[in-house]
């Protein structure tokens, strides 16, 4: 019997629970991420300038959420969509709980703006430091794989050229991915259940399934510094094709997205019933009752002759 060299040769042995030691592989892979930057945005609002604060967290977000995505993709390689679909809704609660109000996407930072929670030179402010860290997040990613937690990480070191994941028109892939955000974002809004629990699980795993809907067309990223990171300059797509197809989308889809929220509400605003209220008709407190309006009858007339 062949004794391993070393631990590394150890836990990559697929002889050894060859079922279970892949996710336990993935398991440490994002807790050591999520450990890391959790301890960095402790910092950051501890240290950091409060006018500078938020622009870091988006930037420190940001990179943590394209750091796990690339694990994201092994998982679902070695336990398919359903356990893909799970961890990543679940990485979405954890993100909810501890980066709160930080901005993960540029869509993000766009569904903000619309819902004038920041200003438009802030907006400028947050994406180009969403932009920059774009090299951020391949060098985290770079010293993650050097750890040789996985095999796979191993092979991604040695490999130096990558394919598109575009693999429909441009034209289509622009309404995939464009079309994905305004959905979600619009859901984000809306209130799908009455019980709030069950709506906010629900919204956790729209994203996720969204993805393995269209992961074969586009690659559905859904997060234009994530795309740009695994497939910018990649054989297959032109520069103007994929800022084309993985930035301008985005972010017009989640202007769409907004844009289909309001027209609702206010849809559903213009559609209430007024009450109008009438000094006669009181109870025996004094307290008004409430008189709806009267609908005209056809062919008869709803008031009584004196």
């Amino acid at each position: 019997m062949e004794v391993p060299s070393s631990w590394i040769d150890t836990w990559n042995n697929p002889r050894i629970f060859p079922f279970i030691i892949p996710f336990l592989q993935c398991l440490i892979y994002y807790a050591l991420v999520l450990l890391v930057h959790v301890g960095i945005f402790k910092l950051n609002s501890i240290f950091t300038p409060i006018w500078l604060r938020p622009i870091l967290s988006d930037f420190f977000c940001t990179i943590t959420s394209c750091t796990i995505s690339f694990q994201h993709g092994i998982l679902r390689f070695y336990y398919g969509n359903t356990t893909y679909v799970l961890m990543s809704g679940f990485m979405a609660f954890l993100f909810r709980n501890i980066f709160k109000d930080s901005a993960p996407s540029v869509p993000a930072n766009v569904l903000k703006y619309m819902k004038e929670v920041i200003s438009f030179s802030d907006l400028l402010l947050r994406v180009f430091t969403q932009i920059f860290a774009i090299p951020a997040i391949a060098l985290v990613v770079h010293m993650i794989w050097l750890l040789e937690i996985m095999p796979e990480h191993t092979q991604q070191l040695s490999q130096r050229t990558c394919a598109s994941d575009l693999n429909v028109a441009v034209a289509m892939g622009f309404l995939i991915e464009g079309g994905s955000i305004a959905l979600e974002t619009w859901l984000s809004q809306s209130r799908i259940t009455i019980y709030d629990s069950v709506d906010s699980c629900l919204k956790l795993f729209t994203g996720p399934i969204m993805v393995v809907l269209g992961i074969h067309h586009t690659g559905m990223y859904m997060n234009p510094t994530l795309a740009s990171v695994m497939k910018f300059g990649c054989k297959g797509t032109t520069p103007w094709q994929h800022v084309l197809v993985y930035w301008l989308a985005p972010i017009l889809g989640c202007i769409l997205g907004v844009k289909i929220f309001n027209y609702h509400q206010k849809r559903l605003a213009s559609s209430t019933v007024d009450v109008s209220w009438t000094d006669s008709m009181r109870n025996e407190n004094g307290d008004k009752f409430k008189r709806f309006p009267r609908r005209k009858l056809k062919g008869r007339s709803t008031t009584r002759k004196r």
